[in-house]
């Protein structure tokens, strides 16, 4: 099993932003996702998606409002940055972190016959202008529209959740799961997406009182799903 955390970092490379950078890591960082998430051999992006998003395709719709790959607006459709420097961060670190990740999943399908891919976020409490879903549920799973196993695997995720008190929703508000696009619809491959509501365990960039509650809750899901 791959546990693929692509959201946790708030280091920005050095790149200079015209809007208040700490505020808007605030409101786009899955803060603690790489503890909450922790798992052998995960994969954790180091640099913040607001220099580069590799859960964004190449072409991306979100370029249409500037939060593509290379962020240019913030979440409130402000000036963030000017990317002149897209295509260096596309080679730099979107290729090859998708190189990395493919081989990866190359690398567990030789020794599995298959790959289950845990695709782990968080969310802000509040909605952010750009969210086309408002809706806040505690933890959010996401799938995409095809394979039965993956169907299987989101609901006994959910029944899971929901047993242990969470307020749970499928596809909402967010949606589908990260797979390479060499193996995308491929049957080896299974992939579920993660989403803790950030209410329940921090407060901006601090830990609150929730936290190892839902981080052994987790570590108990991601259990399961190896498992499953």
């Amino acid at each position: 099993m791959i546990v693929h955390i692509p959201h946790s970092s708030t280091y920005t490379a050095g790149r200079e932003f015209i809007a208040d950078i700490r505020c808007e890591l605030g409101r786009m960082t899955d803060i603690y996702a790489d503890e909450i998430f922790a798992w052998p051999g995960n994969i954790v992006f180091p640099v913040s998606r607001l220099v580069c998003d590799v859960e964004r395709f190449l072409p991306d719709e979100m370029e249409e409002i500037g939060m593509g790959i290379c962020y240019e607006r913030t979440s409130e459709g402000l000036p963030l940055r000017q990317a002149n420097d897209k295509d260096m961060i596309i080679d730099y670190y979107y290729r090859p972190y998708h190189a990395m990740f493919e081989g990866f999943v190359t690398a567990e399908i030789k020794r599995q016959g298959k790959c289950r891919i845990v695709d782990c976020h968080s969310f802000p409490a509040e909605p952010l202008p750009y969210e086309r879903d408002a809706s806040r549920p505690d933890i959010c799973i996401g799938l995409n529209d095809f394979g039965a196993e993956t169907a299987m695997l989101g609901e006994a995720a959910a029944d899971h959740l929901r047993a242990r008190g969470y307020e749970c929703m499928i596809n909402a508000p967010f949606w589908g799961a990260i797979v390479p696009m060499r193996y995308w619809k491929d049957e080896r491959v299974t992939s579920i997406m993660i989403e803790v509501n950030r209410g329940l365990y921090a407060s901006g960039f601090n830990k609150t009182n929730g936290f190892a509650e839902v981080r052994d809750d987790m570590q108990e899901l991601l259990q399961l799903i190896a498992e499953a």
